[in-house]
């Protein structure tokens, strides 16, 4: 079970001293609000790690908030509105319904090669007493255990141009991604290296959930939407912890005009300095990315 209650004031003389774009990210994120989110989850592996053997591991998610307010009012309230939104203690509460599923699977051919995937989905879905997802149960995408072509909310949702807006406000109601890698020993038990693909991004359901109009899901534009990027790794074995650095590159960016997504190509870039200095990404951290 989750509880949470925000209720802010904003100065009036503050916001306009904010850039346009940031104004409205911070009325966003300091909505007055209640979330009483009910979890339910489960998860599953096999933990098979030694040579010529398949490890697998499920997780399953499903969160839901604000039915009991909403059932409250229908049982006993006599002017009772479905399309009404209502309040509890003078602020709105959030009605949603949230889906997670990310599976992994890790073939160890040897004690020095081992081939891994992973794919993650997550879904929010707001209804009857609110229109929009809160701001901390949407998704973001970008960075080191993501899409490592770019940087955390560097890229997203949809086709969103990096010259939008902030990239703390890129977020999304759907997230759809998928990673693989081919990872080999360089030097036993201290360096390893690994050669990856990610691909995915995350989308709106809805306009109402857009912040500024842009990547809302749509069946003819949704493919080339779906972002690429590959790179090679390096994992340093320092007994305590696993260091790793991951050098991103984009293959396709759907940010970019049409036919500039294929990033990789000289119409995009230019050249290849330029494609390294402008397009690469180089993402840092603890133990493996999944």
């Amino acid at each position: 079970m989750e509880l949470s209650f925000n209720r802010n004031a904003i100065s009036a003389a503050f916001l306009p001293t904010l850039p346009k774009l940031d104004q409205d990210f911070v009325k966003r994120v300091f909505t007055d609000q209640i979330i009483t989110a009910a979890k339910f989850g489960g998860l599953y592996t096999n933990n098979k790690n030694k040579p010529g053997q398949t490890y697998f591991f499920g997780r399953f998610g499903f969160e839901t908030s604000g039915n009991l307010h909403r059932l409250m009012r229908y049982m006993f309230q006599e002017n009772y509105n479905p399309d009404s939104s209502y309040q509890f203690l003078g602020v709105n509460y959030f009605q949603y319904a949230k889906i997670e599923s990310e599976i992994r699977v890790k073939r160890t051919i040897d004690e020095l090669n081992s081939i891994a995937f992973r794919a993650n989905f997550g879904m929010a879905i707001p209804y009857w007493n609110s229109s929009v997802i809160p701001y901390d149960k949407r998704y973001f995408i970008g960075g080191s255990n993501s899409l490592r072509g770019w940087r955390p909310r560097g890229i997203g949702p949809g086709n969103t141009p990096k010259s939008s807006g902030s990239i703390i406000d890129r977020s999304g109601e759907l997230l759809l991604e998928a990673n693989l890698e081919y990872r080999f020993t360089l030097v036993k038990n201290f360096i390893e290296s690994a050669i990856f693909l990610d691909a995915g991004n995350i989308w709106n359901l809805s306009k109402e959930g857009s912040a500024n109009g842009y990547g809302v899901i749509q069946r003819a534009t949704f493919l080339p939407e779906v972002a690429l990027n590959t790179g090679i790794g390096f994992r340093f074995d320092l007994s305590l912890f696993l260091f790793r650095i991951d050098l991103g590159l984009p293959i396709r960016d759907p940010s970019k005009d049409f036919e500039k997504r294929w990033v990789m190509t000289k119409n995009a870039t230019g050249n290849f300095s330029n494609y390294m200095r402008n397009e690469s990404a180089v993402c840092i951290g603890i133990g493996y990315p999944f």
